[in-house]
């Protein structure tokens, strides 16, 4: 039967998919106007996005389009009407405000047009105290069906090394779960005009399991929660930040794991749309109940992002290698992992995002004192979430992720699929 949900939410996405990239010819349109008002053929231009518009008038981009568009072919009244519906939205924007004060100039109101002159000029004076102060964050929240919640393995009884072995319930056990997720970021530039900026970071991710199968596990509620404050320096071409990061999580249900560690992060922009990306990490895991798990770890990765499209649609692809040095040789390990992700923006308020990965860990020693070989994983992981703009701040998302681990200790050898639906909100 999970099979078979599996299956059927599954085909429902691709139907999804497809029916959203049937209706790809807004972007078309975009890049023939676009093209239009560069060869100076402005009414042209106008007469496009003013069709775009009655389609989706609520659309930012599309607005602003129109508004540069009206005002070049001169039609200053339709050039208002877009600078009061960006305005709506953005009441204190420089640029909408200039913009519209230049279209009630065309029309011949100067008094209105100097009462936006002198709103944007206010709004330039606050801005240069209150840009320097930045504060973002995001909720996400919904359901969640798992098909091995407790990461166990296909039955009970294990072959390990040359013995067969019966374990209280570890094979794996399947749930449906809700979910919570949220992050602030807070940012303060050290002066007016620099590209340095104190950055700092708060976060909490939780999920509670319902099913009455995980009781023999300490807790079916999971969740992290981390703290990060560093430095950021945004330049032209390029971006470095650096920080520190304390997270507290609970780890496969049976313990806390404290961590205590630092980050690194580099992009430099190669061209307009190729960015390299370069990321270090290295912490002190402590495990609360197993002091053999407690160590060093880290990881070194290098990423490219290639952007394309008007919409700035992204493909990144690279790698990493991780390591850890833990108190039993046994568990201290490294290895390595590929992956490749994308994001398309689609019309209509959709974008999707897939992913995949491949990577391999080696283990300093055995899995069990009754494996006879070193322990040996591999993971493939692959996925694909779909997220509906119903406005600018408020969305929906539906997605399905899956795992799959390969291990030569059969304790570590599973499979694991995820359904999820929930909405999201930004601030």
């Amino acid at each position: 039967m999970n099979t078979r949900l599996l299956l059927s939410v599954f085909t429902a996405l691709l139907i999804l998919l497809s029916a959203a990239w049937a209706y790809a010819s807004q972007e078309d349109d975009m890049q023939r106007a676009g093209s239009l008002l560069r060869a100076g053929k402005n009414e042209e231009a106008y007469r496009i996005l003013m069709n775009l518009f009655r389609g989706d008038p609520d659309n930012e981009t599309i607005n602003l389009a129109l508004a540069g568009a009206a005002l070049s072919a001169n039609h200053p009244n339709q050039a208002v009407m877009a600078f009061e519906n960006l305005l709506e939205k953005h009441p204190d924007n420089r640029t909408f405000l200039n913009g519209i004060s230049k279209a009630y100039m065309a029309i011949g109101d100067e008094k209105t047009a100097r009462y936006y002159q002198e709103s944007a000029a206010k709004s330039e004076s606050a801005a240069n105290i209150l840009n320097r102060f930045e504060a973002r964050g995001a909720l996400r929240f919904g359901g969640i069906y798992d098909s091995n919640a407790n990461q166990g393995p296909e039955s009970n009884t294990l072959k390990l090394g040359d013995y067969y072995l019966t374990l209280h319930d570890a094979k794996q056990e399947s749930s449906y779960a809700a979910y919570f997720g949220g992050t602030l970021d807070l940012s303060y530039r050290l002066a007016s005009g620099s590209p340095w900026r104190i950055t700092g970071e708060l976060g909490v991710n939780a999920r509670y399991y319902f099913s009455g199968k995980l009781e023999d596990a300490e807790r079916e509620f999971s969740g992290s929660y981390w703290g990060a404050a560093g430095v950021r320096g945004v330049f032209s071409s390029r971006l470095l930040e650096v920080r520190a990061k304390s997270e507290i999580y609970d780890y496969d249900f049976y313990q806390t794991v404290y961590v205590y560690g630092g980050e690194l992060m580099f992009i430099q922009a190669l061209k307009q749309r190729f960015h390299l990306i370069t990321s270090l990490s290295g912490a002190y895991r402590n495990y609360i109940r197993n002091e053999d798990y407690s160590g060093g770890y880290g990881a070194a990765g290098e990423y490219l992002r290639v952007f394309f499209g008007n919409s700035f649609h992204s493909v990144t692809i690279g790698g990493r290698y991780m390591f850890g040095s833990a108190e039993s040789e046994a568990f201290s390990c490294n290895g390595w992992e590929g992956s490749i992700s994308a994001h398309f923006y689609l019309p209509y308020g959709f974008s999707v995002s897939p992913r995949g990965s491949y990577g391999e860990e080696y283990y300093g020693g055995a899995a069990t004192i009754l494996d006879k070989d070193d322990r040996r994983d591999s993971r493939i992981t692959g996925g694909i979430t779909v997220n509906y703009a119903v406005t600018e701040r408020f969305s929906a998302e539906m997605g399905w992720h899956y795992i799959r681990a390969v291990s030569n200790s059969e304790l570590y050898d599973y499979g694991r699929h995820t359904l999820s639906a929930g909405a999201g909100a930004k601030f």
